[in-house]
């Protein structure tokens, strides 16, 4: 049986009352908080003359605002209070500590058994006072952050300029570089850098990082570690005592699984299964491509390789070990157009294949063409240019009307390259508009929206956001791409869908759109004012989905050697947020191969019209929704534990982000062609 843990610590608070000076002028060791923050009882008439920003100490200086506060009424500067004192506990004891952006106490530990004459090796912990809806009153939650590393030697002793610094050790703290002044700065001798991607390019050093298979488990023993050497039975700030219980056990009845069988898929003829690879080996695709037109397959390959694109011709048509072949395991029949293989002599193939597409006789109007591209540069190259050249290459092909499949070429002679073809074949099927699988549930008349975007491009924080449209059996309804910040784009995009789904589906009952963080409320205002226009009352529920993983709040199952709970298990942590672990351990006692160990996903709900948000049913109908897209996914056969709706807007939104033409043709906002 399942015994859940979170990381979270009750504490009895043992002081009722402090004495706190308040400055309205900003003054060295007090610390900053907004007028909103004050206690209850700060004198209203001094109140009233105050800005929006005030300094606070326990120290009393002369012309402060003396107020005894209490912690227990007043839990919003509460927790500026805790905060500190925690900060000073770990500050004092010669530990080094940071605060973080939002004034959470990080606390770095250095790994002793750790060996390198570069680095010194730290884990990373971050503790935040907490209010729940887990535990009454406030509580704290200890999170684990990885691990950094921070170098030996000096910045004197390093040829490192300003602009490869990013957070420094300075004095026994932890801050970014640009934040030190202008004399510490210059205080070379006292600043160790943190290592980063410029360091590790310029000193030519590798922190040799080891990655746990297990980061659930390693997370686990991290946080019960730090707990029983620095928190347990440790008074804080004569004010704070850490139950000696640990970490919170949370009632059975607060932790919940997604409906029954909310993992089946749905295959061909009708027939079930949970895994994605035997789903398809044994039952084939729920649908092939359309038949209305011809699938001719192109290969592109630099003339050195020929016998490569030789081989993964032999493999799709014929089969490679467990894999076996296009036509048997997704009813595709791979036939080569030969007369149109493109042959490039350069590493950089983009001016010859631009030359040979140009003198391509292609009748898309019959024909639906698919490229096998076998690349010399991994997609995930560090190396900008390289990395340009994948997605000119994406954007040059699909200005064709052609998809594409981009095979690296070590990977070909890899002895497990039967392992890869799998999700060639998939991705294949569904990029000529087959079917692979479905989700097994009831079909209902919502209309499911993911909305998402990429925010890795340097240029200003410019980034292209796009919009995905799903019916709830996971059926994919079209896309299209937007400028950052564009939600006019993306609301009039959702009404042309709307418009579309009840033209074809007589009405819809719901709109659920996925978000990719909190939206505000000038981002959800042009969905609403779309809505009005539509003249009618359509319920609309916005679900927020963390584009990555939850590292505050996560639960364990601490009866499970992995400590991962169940997939499908899910708690309430706040009004309207839940986290949800969603990973292959299907049951109790898994006798199947779990694929990496995620930790949870963070969900929130926001609805303006919706009543039914407090209704427990719904909540669990539209976290059931969240998890069963997450089994949309047809790149791979493994399962990911984000939905698509998030992942697959991502994915486009980076892919044109790179693009020249930010415009997408309609061919390829109906097409999977970026899987």
């Amino acid at each position: 049986m399942s015994e859940f843990k979170i990381n979270i610590l009750p504490f009895n608070i043992l002081k009722e009352h402090v004495v706190i000076s308040f400055s309205t002028e900003e003054k060295e060791e007090c610390i900053h908080i907004k007028k909103n923050d004050l206690p209850k009882n700060f004198p209203n008439d001094k109140k009233e003359t105050l800005g929006n920003s005030v300094w606070w100490s326990t120290d009393t200086q002369a012309g402060d605002i003396t107020v005894s506060v209490n912690l227990f009424e007043n839990k919003r500067f509460a927790k500026h209070y805790f905060n500190k004192i925690l900060f000073d506990h770990f500050h004092n004891q010669n530990i080094l500590t940071n605060r973080n952006f939002i004034k959470d106490t990080e606390v770095w530990i250095e790994e002793t058994e750790f060996h390198n004459n570069d680095f010194k090796k730290y884990n990373k912990f971050t503790l935040r006072i907490d209010n729940n809806d887990l535990i009454e009153g406030t509580s704290m939650l200890v999170s684990y952050d990885g691990d950094s590393f921070i170098l030996t030697r000096n910045l004197a002793a390093t040829p490192l300029e300003s602009a490869q610094l990013g957070k420094v050790k300075y004095q026994e703290r932890i801050t970014k570089f640009e934040d030190l002044n202008a004399t510490e700065q210059a205080d070379r001798n006292n600043i160790f850098p943190i290592h980063n991607r410029d360091i590790k390019r310029v000193l030519n050093l590798d922190a040799g990082r080891n990655f746990s298979e297990n980061k659930y488990k390693r997370y686990y023993t991290q946080i019960h570690q730090f707990y029983e050497t620095y928190l347990k039975n440790a008074l804080i700030g004569e004010c704070i005592k850490i139950f000696e219980s640990g970490f919170y056990k949370p009632y059975d009845e607060k932790v919940k699984p997604t409906s029954e069988d909310s993992n089946l898929l749905l295959f061909g003829n009708n027939q079930k299964n949970f895994t994605p690879y035997i789903g398809l080996k044994e039952y084939g695709p729920i649908q092939s491509p359309p038949i209305d037109k011809a699938i001719k397959f192109i290969f592109i390959f630099h003339e050195e390789d020929k016998e490569l694109a030789n081989k993964v011709y032999s493999y799709l048509k014929k089969g490679y070990k467990s894999f076996p072949g296009l036509e048997s395991f997704v009813k595709i029949q791979f036939e080569i157009d030969t007369a149109k293989t493109l042959r490039f002599t350069d590493n950089n193939p983009i001016s010859e294949i631009t030359t040979a597409l140009a003198n391509l006789q292609l009748d898309t109007a019959n024909n639906a063409y698919a490229a096998l591209y076998i690349s010399r540069i991994k997609k995930d190259t560090e190396d900008e240019e390289d990395d340009a050249v994948y997605f000119r290459l994406k954007e040059l092909l699909l200005n064709h009307g052609i998809t594409s499949q981009v095979i690296f070429k070590d990977n070909i002679n890899n002895p497990s390259f039967n392992y890869f073809l799998p999700n060639i074949a998939i991705a294949l099927l569904a990029k000529l508009g087959g079917i692979p699988w479905r989700l097994y549930r009831p079909i209902k008349n919502d209309l499911v929206v993911g909305i998402g975007a990429d925010r890795s491009i340097v240029a200003k924080n410019k980034f292209i956001g796009s919009a995905f449209c799903f019916k709830n059996d996971g059926s994919f309804k079209g896309f299209n791409a937007f400028e950052s910040g564009d939600t006019t784009s993306v609301a009039n995009s959702i009404k042309e869908k709307i418009g579309q789904y009840i033209a074809e589906n007589k009405q819809c009952d719901r709109l659920v759109v996925h978000y990719y963080k909190n939206i505000s409320w000038r981002e959800e205002k042009p969905i609403r004012d779309v809505l009005d226009h539509l003249n009618f009352s359509l319920p609309y529920v916005i679900v927020t989905i963390n584009e990555t993983e939850s590292k505050d709040y996560v639960l364990f199952d601490s009866s499970f050697d992995g400590k991962m709970p169940q997939s499908g298990t899910f708690i309430k942590t706040k009004r309207n947020e839940f986290i949800l672990c969603n990973n292959t351990r299907y049951s109790n006692k898994t006798g199947t191969r779990i694929d990496g160990f995620p930790l949870p996903v963070k969900i929130k709900f926001k609805s303006s019209n919706y009543e039914k948000i407090d209704d427990d049913n719904v909540v669990k109908e539209l976290i059931d929704q969240v998890y069963q897209f997450s089994r949309m996914y047809w790149k791979s056969v493994r399962q990911r534990n984000m939905p698509v709706t998030i992942e697959y807007s991502q994915i486009v939104a980076k892919m044109i982000s790179h693009f020249n033409n930010k415009e997408l043709e309609q061919f390829a906002r109906n097409t999977l062609w970026f899987l």
